[in-house]
């Protein structure tokens, strides 16, 4: 799938889910975190931003994308991904998580 069209269908989903029409920038970071502990013999915790997936500092549209795209099937997160990626924390990455990191990455209250 070309670049151009992700955004277009995220943009067709804030339009259907959220009500706007997005502007295609980066989002500002927020205080949601996670805490993710590691399977490993050393048990190191971790902390992350919620629906920061690529781990970049920032919920952006791309983050969006990969949450929509894992809520709808197309692609499978790793347990660390859909760990950050479950903003409601209902135990599973759904279109509820997609609208959440939409909304995230276009500086959209959630509360």
């Amino acid at each position: 799938m070309k670049k151009g069209s992700v955004k277009s269908i995220a943009a067709m989903v804030c339009v259907a889910v959220i009500g706007v029409v997005p502007v295609f920038a980066s989002a500002v970071s927020n205080n949601l975190s996670t805490s993710i502990s590691s399977s490993t013999s050393n048990s190191t915790s971790v902390s992350r931003l919620l629906g920061d997936i690529n781990n970049d500092g920032q919920v952006g549209l791309d983050d969006a994308t990969t949450t929509l795209k894992s809520a709808l099937n197309i692609m499978q997160l790793s347990d660390e991904e859909a760990a950050v990626a479950d903003i409601n924390g209902d135990g599973s990455v759904d279109l509820n998580d997609a609208t959440l990191s939409l909304k995230l990455a276009l500086n959209i209250n959630i509360e």
